[in-house]
């Protein structure tokens, strides 16, 4: 995960909370009514929209406005249906720090569920389909900046929420399962934020760690730059390694970087010789590093900087001694750092509300200690729920909880053979496992659990 750096280079604004406003309308109206024209400006036209809260969901926002009652309670989510048939818009004002003139600046949507459009100051910006990936635009020409008066209008168009799973699977979650059948979900469900850096970004941070004898480790950060101006642009890396759960030595390392316009890739190393592991509960402590990654053009402060979170495990799997493949249905066991571990494991049963503006890091931190608890040392999120959100897994970092992640939801459908939807599909995956794959808690992946419950032509 790449959070916030700890010095320089990346400016970033969140634009998540309470300041949104919503409304609904029907297929198509919006534009005709000019809903996308929004500029930042007082407009008493729409006075009457109801507040909203991102992340969130369209149905959480109709029931804290008074719209409909609480889904979750008798027949009330058959009495909103009529919900599905609009589409919602969103809308919010920001002002742009002045200093960021000049600047890249990029607008990051981290998930909407499930397709929208957007648009900034009047000026559309694209399309988007697919629950689970980040999608961003660069916005740095269109912004307004901060003379005291300044503001911007974002708007986001949410489309009505598609109505048979087996088209949209692997890019939305099954709504229909076990516990929930009467609405689909739909809303801005993870964070919205401009992030500002210099002419070379940092657009990924992959690290991979080799264990030594159990004392030493070699850690290897794969990165993706993205070199945003018209030339070749000639960058210095440096990655810093710190103890983010302990104290100890930081461990430092750079390179000289060519970076052509578009994106570049350069591998760092060290080699930590006293390396804290992170370990499953069972067997040691959780044990977590930072990553400090910057790029440097120039002189001055960094075009970039982020820092990423990761423990230094080994996972492999080991087929248990003393039985041949004929006399065991499985025959095999996880083995972390070298040391074997027996799974008591269960299935986290979703997200803690089918509506994501009701659920909350509170929420999710006493659910997963709840596990830790019971004796559980592994999590599956199998193939009718969604991805979770970051914080969960961070929580499984930080406990020493294992995680079985089904990558994508792909469950009991018959899903379309073209080629449109297969892509589609595999660029969903791709986009979850590079989100969580600097995760330590990670260690079993599998694809496309009870898809054979389908019928098969």
């Amino acid at each position: 995960m790449m959070d916030a750096p700890s010095s320089g280079g990346r400016h970033t604004l969140d634009l998540s909370g309470q300041q949104w406003q919503m409304e609904g309308i029907r297929p198509g109206q919006g534009v005709e009514e000019g809903f996308h024209e929004y500029h930042g400006e007082t407009c008493a036209s729409t006075y009457n929209w109801n507040g909203a809260e991102t992340p969130g969901d369209v149905y959480t926002d109709l029931w804290r406005a008074g719209v409909i009652d609480d889904p979750h309670y008798g027949r009330n989510g058959m009495k909103a249906k009529w919900v599905l048939e609009r589409e919602w818009w969103y809308r919010r004002q920001f002002r742009a720090p002045a200093e960021w003139d000049g600047k890249v600046v990029r607008l990051i949507f981290e998930g909407v569920d499930y397709s929208c459009d957007v648009w900034l100051n009047g000026t559309y910006l694209g399309h988007h389909e697919g629950m689970f990936s980040p999608f961003e635009f660069d916005v740095g020409p269109l912004l307004r900046h901060d003379d005291g008066r300044a503001q911007n209008g974002l708007v986001v168009r949410l489309d009505p929420p598609p109505r048979l799973y087996r088209n949209v699977a692997g890019r939305k979650f099954g709504w229909h399962g076990d516990y929930w059948r009467t609405l689909v979900p739909m809303g801005i469900w993870r964070p919205v934020r401009l992030v500002a850096t210099g002419a070379v970004s940092i657009d990924d941070v992959y690290v991979q760690s080799a264990i030594h004898d159990h004392r030493s480790a070699t850690v290897t950060a794969q990165v993706t730059l993205a070199n945003h101006g018209p030339k070749e642009a000639s960058a210095r890396l440096s990655a810093v390694i710190r103890g983010k759960t302990f104290a100890g030595e930081p461990h430092a390392v750079e390179l000289t970087v060519h970076c052509p316009p578009g994106a570049a890739e350069a591998t760092l190393s060290a080699r930590i010789p006293d390396a804290q592991l992170w370990w499953p509960r069972d067997l040691g402590e959780p044990h977590l590093y930072t990553v400090e990654t910057a790029v440097t053009v120039g002189e001055g402060e960094p075009s970039d900087a982020v820092a990423t979170t990761i423990g230094l495990r080994e996972i492999r799997m080991e087929r248990n001694p003393g039985y041949t493949e004929e006399e065991v249905d499985h025959p095999w066991t996880m083995v972390v750092n070298g040391k074997r571990i027996f799974l008591r494991s269960a299935n986290w049963g979703g997200p803690p509300d089918i509506f994501y503006g009701r659920n909350s890091r509170e929420k999710y931190r006493a659910l997963v200690e709840l596990a830790q608890d019971a004796n559980i040392n592994n999590l599956r999120i199998f193939g009718w729920h969604p991805p979770e959100i970051d914080y969960w897994y961070e929580l499984c970092d930080e406990l020493g909880i294992t995680v079985w992640q089904d990558l994508i939801p792909l469950a009991s459908v018959s899903l379309p053979e073209d080629e449109e939807f297969r892509d589609a599909t595999y660029a969903e995956a791709v986009a979850v496992l590079k989100r969580l794959r600097n995760h330590p808690s990670l260690a079993l992946l599998e694809g496309g659990e009870e898809m054979f419950y389908g019928a098969q032509g």
